[in-house]
């Protein structure tokens, strides 16, 4: 886009100039602004810049002759049109009026947003440009323009403009809204999430829409009991998580109801056996879980029981196959996956036959465990300190 300075209006004037066009109808010329409702809009931001008054209605008449005329515009005039018009906001419009600067950022924010299937990339970029712009004007405007950002990412089925969970959440916190507005913005996120990104994107984000209804109303809260659901389901199913108590804790898994058929399943992975799995094979099923993968897992999780059970770490390949309902040559193979998947570190010693475990993952994570976690680290320490004392006492060597 050239844009061309005609009158002493400057980038009034010059958006006035860019956009004669498609206001008038008519190939651009030089003196396109003299003619029709250019002119008349030429004339307008001609008295904006000389006389000072009036600003908010002139800026509102660019801002809707852009609006009208975003599709029409090449793809690579987009970006520059939007800036200047930005820019023309930014300017005339009164500073003691912040609230008509807004609705007018808005407007272009609809605007822009309205066609996700026309150059969806261009207009995600303008739509960043904007987002970036009222942080530095008044980042509370963030706020309005987000969930529009968000929908038109999962309009256009464009998830590298999606933000990360802790961007959202820190942007939230920051702008104090309340409890309906974060839901709002969070539902949008998840929803975008759930159809375009990878499961533990997904995830992630599903994760932090169920702590934030752990704060909501009871109304709020039953109208997530499908996220709830899927929640445990993508639990089940993903290959890293073996760690489940977590979810009984979101309120929105807890209104479920202890006899609901995905709560049951679920604690069969917080604290059942394999040979347990048989019960809810039906209701696996129909949450999308594959019985065969959900019964590795189970022996997993019934190898980290059986490693934290034993007294000394050490396991006999018998003990682990009683356990685990594995055949005896299989252990091995069991073993090696739980230590390349991180659940423990262990050593094998085939001539014993047995498993020493070093580290192991514990299966759930409650107040036993966050009280053996203080004392290790009271202990750690306590070692630390001692090691400072001995160097803060150490003589200093002479050269």
């Amino acid at each position: 886009m050239v844009l061309v300075d005609h009158t002493e209006g400057g980038f009034a004037a010059e958006l006035v100039a860019f956009l004669a066009p498609y206001l008038n109808g008519a190939p651009a010329s030089d003196d396109l602004v003299t003619t029709g409702p250019a002119a008349e809009l030429a004339k307008s931001v001609a008295t904006l810049v000389v006389e000072g008054k009036q600003s908010a209605p002139v800026v509102k008449a660019l801002v809707e002759a852009l609006c009208a005329h975003t599709g029409s515009l090449p793809k690579a005039d987009m970006l520059p049109a939007y800036t200047l018009m930005w820019d023309v906001i930014n300017a005339y419009t009164p500073a003691d009026q912040p609230q008509v600067a807004l609705e007018l950022v808005k407007q272009l924010a609809a605007a822009i947003t309205k066609d996700a299937q026309d150059r969806p990339a261009t207009r995600l970029s303008v739509m960043g440009m904007l987002y970036d712009r009222c942080c530095e004007a008044n980042p509370e405007w963030r706020f309005d323009l987000l969930p529009l950002y968000v929908h038109f990412v999962h309009a256009s089925k464009q998830p590298q403009g999606l933000p990360s969970p802790q961007e959202v959440t820190g942007w939230l916190s920051y702008w104090d809204r309340n409890a309906a507005d974060r839901l709002r913005v969070l539902d949008a996120c998840y929803a975008a999430a759930a159809e375009l990104c990878a499961d533990v994107q997904a995830q992630a984000w599903l994760d932090t829409l169920l702590l934030e209804c752990d704060s909501a109303d009871t109304a709020v809260v039953k109208a997530h009991a499908e996220q709830a659901k899927t929640a445990i389901a993508s639990a089940i199913r993903s290959p890293t998580v073996y760690q489940f108590d977590h979810l009984l804790e979101r309120a929105a898994v807890q209104q479920l109801g202890k006899e609901d058929a995905a709560v049951k399943a679920l604690h069969v992975f917080i604290s059942g056996k394999p040979e347990d799995l048989a019960g809810h094979t039906a209701a696996l099923q129909a949450m999308g879980v594959d019985i065969d993968q959900a019964a590795a897992k189970m022996r997993h999780l019934a190898l980290v029981d059986a490693a934290h059970a034993a007294p000394d770490g050490t396991l006999a390949f018998a003990d682990v196959a009683a356990a685990t309902g594995v055949a005896v040559e299989d252990v091995e193979e069991l073993v090696l996956s739980a230590i390349s998947l991180g659940i423990m570190e262990a050593r094998m010693d085939e001539l014993s036959r047995t498993v020493r475990v070093q580290r192991c993952m514990h299966r759930t994570f409650g107040a036993r465990e966050w009280k053996a976690l203080h004392a290790q680290l009271g202990k750690w320490r306590e070692s630390v300190q001692g090691l400072l004392e001995v160097i803060g006492t150490a003589p200093v060597a002479s050269s």
